[in-house]
């Protein structure tokens, strides 16, 4: 559920719930673009969200306990390989607009209902956050 708050205190909640509305967001951009005159569809501009996957890199540096490193390198990819999906989605010319990457390949999203898939949700997520920012206030 992109608009309503996470759950107090969880950070897989709260970047669960960032990331379907980054994805949101990005589709009605995306759609909003093509219908852009002059834009020629995608030839010009391409929207697309970009997750490396559980790669070790200093976003997490001291919180995660040293005897469960090892278990951490072992489940983890490098950012080297992380990064793989974000030049995927740079050089790649088949890689749609709108599309959701993972692990170098366009990854069907989900979210509460199937949101992230419902161009009406994508408007009512790209209206409040434009309210949010008339209003200079944020849920």
């Amino acid at each position: 559920n992109p608009y309503g708050r996470a759950a107090e205190g969880t950070f897989a909640s709260a970047y669960g719930q960032s990331k379907l509305a980054q994805i949101m967001h990005m589709r009605e951009l995306q759609r909003r673009l093509r219908a852009e005159p002059g834009l020629g569809g995608e030839k010009a501009v391409r929207c697309i969200s970009v997750t490396p996957g559980f790669a070790l890199t200093n976003i997490a540096a001291g919180k995660i306990p040293k005897p469960l490193m090892p278990f951490v390198w072992l489940i983890s990819r490098s950012a080297h390989i992380g990064a793989q999906s974000i030049q995927m989605a740079c050089v790649d010319p088949d890689v749609p607009g709108g599309s959701y990457l993972s692990n170098c390949y366009v990854k069907a999203s989900e979210g509460a209902g199937g949101c992230s898939n419902s161009p009406e949700e994508w408007v009512q997520l790209w209206d409040l956050c434009e309210r949010c920012v008339e209003d200079d206030r944020y849920p």
